[in-house]
């Protein structure tokens, strides 16, 4: 729910930091993860780990955009978008 709560701030720098903060914590741990695996042996979990890289990348811009549109509706509209948007795909 994170993402589709009206963002207090969108400058520049505060995107920035988002995206440093997630390369910081999701893709370094699993680059960290699947190079460990990788020295272990086991390739086909080292592949995986990348393969989860992208989908950690996908995720964090769909959810990204997904902020960014909720951050141009005015409140009225507020409530019908996530009703008829994000609660759609949940149930």
């Amino acid at each position: 729910m994170v993402f589709v709560s009206k963002p207090k701030r969108t400058d520049v720098g505060y995107k920035r930091f988002l995206y440093f903060h997630f390369f910081s914590i999701a893709i370094i741990g699993e680059i960290a993860a699947a190079f460990g695996n990788f020295q272990e042996g086991y390739v086909i979990t080292g592949l995986f780990g990348i393969f989860r890289i992208f989908c950690w990348c996908l995720l964090f811009r769909q959810g990204f955009k997904l902020r960014e549109t909720v951050a141009k509706l005015p409140p009225q509209e507020l409530s019908e978008f996530l009703c008829q948007t994000v609660l759609r795909y949940i149930y």
